[in-house]
């Protein structure tokens, strides 16, 4: 009928420019073309009823008439309100475009719909009940009738929904729909018993395993899941609640296997805890086993509370996705790691093993997923010349190199040191500084981020926490806390690997300010595969994200490589190895961390290392002394195919500035200090030079204790290969 309307509109204007051309005709007494002019018009009006073309008002636009549009059904409804049983506030609504002549309710009475193509009817049910109701419409002779009954699956399906939309092997799809269309309600689910209400819609990915392991399941082995939606004005609510099954079967075990992907080889490792020792460490894994081939279609976490840190405990898990087939992860879906509810964290790295294709069409995310814990050497591959793959223990001293993590930044306005990291997390970020003051350094192990400072003048303006496992405080006006985490750990292993989608490892963002925190860094990606890899996605490992305030914090490393008849060979890094070529003497420079060199070829090794040179102390604004210069020593020794040294190259130490200390040289070098009384000030020691077997950090108890060579200062080693054995050895 709408379209009526809009013909009535136009003849009612036709109809007054008429009546002003009658008007005019009168006064000129032009009769005969009036009469015409008036014929003409009237001619328009009728043939405009007969457009092929009908103008209808749907969505505030004018629509075709060949146009479909959608078919609203005659009798649908709308629950609102099942807080009491006996008392399911419904709204009935009654739908037709020809009009209602009259709603019959289930008693029997009738509300006339005076033609309205909509009503409405506000109705108490009880559940379990049935009730019909009646309705005449004006282009149906006879009497439509529809008959529901009040129970669960009527309120799952009118009000608020639960669905299990797929089922695989101990991994679940919940769906999660305010099905009304009312306005002001709000909406939550609950996940098992114990759980707690959470806000949102949606697809939720959930595991058996994180549902027994988290105590959430009935003595039945069932689920329940509860979702409601709650109007927050007149607390009106409708629940809802189903339960599926679960298995709970699991194992913990204790294996020993020559590398970690070596033993995800075993048939033996199925869903549950497992101890793993490899050489001379041991790696705690909850892992989930799936057989057949397995399609992640909602957001999905790995792990539980359980595998991650607390304010006064280190992270205990890693957590490892075995799946025996192909593994496909659908755009706009992203697969991750828990990470503690309080800010502590995420597990001890997550692995992803696949004996299949895996096919990454969304997000593969270890952002801001770094453990806080101690680090380990993390023993991923072991080839046949006995070498291994493996991520160090601790983190670059700047970007990731060798499978490192990259170290968190120093605050703004010269504010607290940023940490380096683990083999499981990018290093916390310094807090900001602003004016004055000392700001917090980022902890070691990925643990907190530095808390910011700042002077008592600086009224409107303050400095940023840094980021870390939790982030560190802000200080001032108009800034804020670091975020919570660091770049994590993560390990792919497949068959084939296909990236359509991101894979990413970034830092977490210092808080904003005037002078604002130092982002966590980056963390540590490990793609192995075994014969096809392709990668037109994404893959990062920044110390910062795209939302990033912060200081930008030190790239982490990015390692992909094919394992063919047992040996790895590396595809693509993001940052470069230093190899020596057979037959030549190799050049290692100062770089802030350790250069690795790994022996190819068995043989008699002169190695030759020079120390670093001290800074230059000043008085009265002149330069009184210079600094000591670099010690040397040498030697010749044999090493065998596969080992590998690591070659500390020592810093020089800062040239004195008077009012301040002088900051050491690395790897040992002495701080220079100043007497804080005039304008004297020592330079600081240059770091000394040395040869290890064992990486870590330059202070690393254990690395230390490899030590085959050292030379105090002067910055330069030099390493060479003799073929004969020489007279000196």
């Amino acid at each position: 009928m709408e379209h009526i309307q809009v013909r009535i509109q136009i003849t009612k204007m036709i109809k007054e420019r008429i009546n002003l051309v009658m008007i005019k005709i009168l006064k000129s007494k032009k009769k005969i073309i009036s009469i015409i002019l008036i014929i003409v018009i009237i001619g328009f009006i009728l043939l405009n009823n007969n457009f092929k073309i009908i103008e209808k008002i749907t969505n505030r636009r004018l629509q075709n008439a060949d146009e479909e549009t959608e078919e609203q059904p005659l009798i649908s409804y709308q629950v609102y309100d099942n807080s009491d049983e006996s008392k399911i506030k419904t709204l009935v609504n009654v739908n037709d475009n020809s009009g209602i002549e009259y709603v019959e309710y289930p008693d029997g009475t009738k509300t006339y719909g005076n033609s309205k193509k909509q009503v409405t009817l506000d109705y108490i049910m009880e559940k379990k009940q049935n009730y019909t109701f009646k309705v005449k419409t004006k282009s149906n002779e006879s009497i439509q009738e529809k008959t529901i009954c009040a129970d669960d699956e009527f309120i799952n399906n009118n009000g608020i929904y639960i669905a299990n939309i797929s089922s695989e092997n101990g991994y679940k799809v919940i769906d999660i729909e305010n099905r009304t269309t009312l306005t002001g309600f709000k909406t939550y689910y609950q996940i098992g018993k114990n759980g707690n209400w959470t806000e949102g819609t949606g697809k939720i990915g959930l595991t058996d395993y994180d549902l027994t392991k988290n105590n959430l399941i009935n003595e039945d082995n069932t689920i329940t899941i509860n979702a409601k939606i709650e109007n927050q004005t007149n607390k009106n609510t409708v629940t809802v609640s189903k339960k599926y099954d679960v298995n709970t079967n699991s194992t913990t075990n204790a294996y020993e296997a020559e590398s970690i992907l070596d033993a995800l080889k075993n048939n033996e490792i199925n869903t549950g805890l497992y101890n793993l020792t490899v050489d001379d460490e041991t790696y705690s894994l909850r892992v989930y086993s799936f057989d057949g081939d397995l399609n992640i279609k909602a957001d999905t976490s790995l792990g539980t509370e359980a595998d991650v840190a607390t304010e006064s405990d280190y992270a205990k898990n890693m957590v490892v996705l075995k799946v025996n087939g192909n593994l496909t992860i659908d755009e706009g879906v992203t697969l991750t790691a828990y990470a503690s509810k309080n800010g502590y964290g995420g597990p001890k790295g997550m692995m992803i093993y696949c004996t299949g294709t895996l096919t990454n069409n969304g997000t593969i995310n270890m952002t801001a997923r770094g453990a806080k814990a101690v680090g380990q050497n993390v023993y991923l591959w072991k080839n046949t010349d006995g070498s291994y793959e493996y991520v160090p223990e601790d983190g670059s001293e700047g970007n990731g190199v060798d499978r490192a993590t990259g170290k968190g930044a120093k605050g703004s306005g010269g504010g607290g040191e940023g940490a380096i990291g683990t083999s499981y997390s990018g290093g916390a970020g310094g807090g900001g500084k602003r004016l004055s003051g000392t700001a917090e350094k980022g902890s070691p192990n990925g643990g907190k981020g530095g808390d910011a400072v700042r002077d008592s003048g600086a009224t409107y303006t303050g400095a940023g926490g840094g980021a870390g496992n939790p982030g560190g405080k802000y200080s001032g006006r108009n800034a804020s806390d670091g975020e919570n985490g660091t770049g994590g750990l993560l390990i792919i292993a497949s068959n084939n690997i296909l990236n359509k989608g991101t894979i990413e490892a970034n830092g977490a963002s210092g808080g904003s300010a005037l002078e604002p925190g130092g982002n966590s860094g980056g963390g540590s990606i490990n793609i192995f595969y075994n014969e096809n890899y392709t990668n037109d996605g994404e893959i990062t490992a920044n110390g910062k994200t795209k939302t990033s305030v912060g200081v930008t914090a030190y790239t982490g490393s990015i390692s992909v490589g094919k394992i063919e008849k047992d040996n790895y060979s590396s595809t693509y890094t993001n940052y470069t190895k230093t190899e020596i070529p057979l037959n030549t003497t190799g050049e290692f420079d100062y770089t802030g961390s350790y250069s690795k060199y790994e022996i190819k070829e068995t043989g008699y090794y002169k190695i030759e290392c020079f120390g670093a040179n001290g800074g230059y102390a000043v008085g009265d604004n002149t330069i009184r002394g210079k600094g000591g210069k670099g010690g040397y020593t040498s030697g010749i020794v044999k090493l065998n195919q596969g080992e590998t040294l690591y070659v500390y190259v020592g810093g020089h130490g800062t040239d004195a500035v008077a009012g301040k200390d002088s900051t050491n040289g690395y790897n040992g070098g002495g701080l220079g200090t100043w007497d804080q009384s005039d304008n004297e000030a020592a330079g600081a020691g240059g770091g000394s030079t040395d040869i290890r077997l064992v990486s870590g950090k330059w202070d690393n108890f254990k690395s230390l204790k490899s030590r085959i060579m050292v030379a105090a200062r002067w910055p330069e080693v030099l390493l060479g290969i003799h073929q004969e054995v020489p007279e000196e050895a």
